[in-house]
């Protein structure tokens, strides 16, 4: 994922892109800011907290398992991983998989904030399996003092 700003409030003006140090015109130098290695497919989804940025990735996307949990102080990063968790998919990975993890806009509680994800069958069929799971995880500074911290290395 790369990143590109405007000046606030006049979202028609040409933006400027991230190249790793500096901001600059040109689209084609804009460097990926989310951490990437050994992600080949890196779908994410990012929230601002009011006081950081925070992301949720499903890595390898359709053919992952584990999620990712990434936080940075500006968009441009740095960003670091605070958190992975694997999710399965609900039936056998040869006929099932899971899919596009994102933040749901509701926190379950002041601490617990709730991440979607889809499920799909490889085979088209139409079934129970085709409903979005909810995953409650605690904030950045939380999971240190998460019950779930078994599921979600911390």
């Amino acid at each position: 994922m790369t990143v590109a700003r405007v000046p606030k409030g006049q979202v028609l003006q040409s933006p400027s892109y991230w190249d790793g140090a500096t901001w600059q015109l040109d689209a084609a130098r804009a460097k990926p800011v989310i951490p990437s290695a050994g992600r080949s497919v890196n779908p994410s989804q990012v929230r601002w907290t009011g006081s950081e940025f925070v992301a949720v990735t499903k890595v390898n996307d359709w053919f992952g398992t584990t999620v990712f949990l990434d936080r940075a102080p500006a968009a441009q990063g740095p960003w670091t991983t605070y958190a992975r968790m694997r999710e399965d998919p609900k039936c056998d990975p040869t006929v099932c998989n899971t899919y596009f993890a994102s933040w749901v806009p509701f926190n379950v509680s002041g601490s617990q904030w709730m991440i979607g994800l889809s499920n799909n069958r490889w085979d088209g069929r139409v079934s129970e399996i085709n409903r979005p799971t909810f995953l409650t995880v605690p904030p950045p500074g939380q999971f240190a003092l998460a019950a779930r911290c078994s599921r979600v290395q911390c």
